[in-house]
């Protein structure tokens, strides 16, 4: 099976060997951006309604309230991308070929040997 499938292959991978979500997490991140300053700038325009002083104290908190807003969703995304390279490293780890999830996963001659770390033992 070809390693760099497009992004449509993967989509429609009915065998789900492949994770689409790797391949989309820069474009979420880009409109995670766009709608942190569509919030900002809607936020500055609703404190310009209620009144002069209120636009002026949004125009101060809004650049930190962008900056938190993108932040979390940076780290939204990296949690989900972090769950994702443990999946595909647990599968190479169990005998599969790298970036391929599906499949057989281990063999009857197979056994795994854990080895303790644990100085107590």
């Amino acid at each position: 099976m070809d390693d760099n499938k497009g992004l449509l292959a993967t989509l429609y991978d009915f065998s789900f060997t492949k994770f689409i979500t790797t391949k989309l997490v820069k474009l979420l991140f880009a409109i995670g951006l766009v709608l942190a300053v569509i919030g900002a700038i809607a936020f500055i325009a609703a404190g310009f309604r209620v009144n002069a002083g209120l636009g002026v104290l949004a125009l101060l908190v809004s650049p930190l309230i962008f900056l938190v807003y993108s932040l979390l969703v940076r780290v939204y995304l990296e949690i989900i991308i972090v769950v994702f390279r443990i999946a595909e490293d647990v599968h190479a780890i169990a005998g599969g070929k790298e970036g391929d999830i599906g499949g057989d996963i281990g063999g009857d001659d197979e056994h795994v040997h854990v080895v303790s770390t644990d100085p107590i033992e």
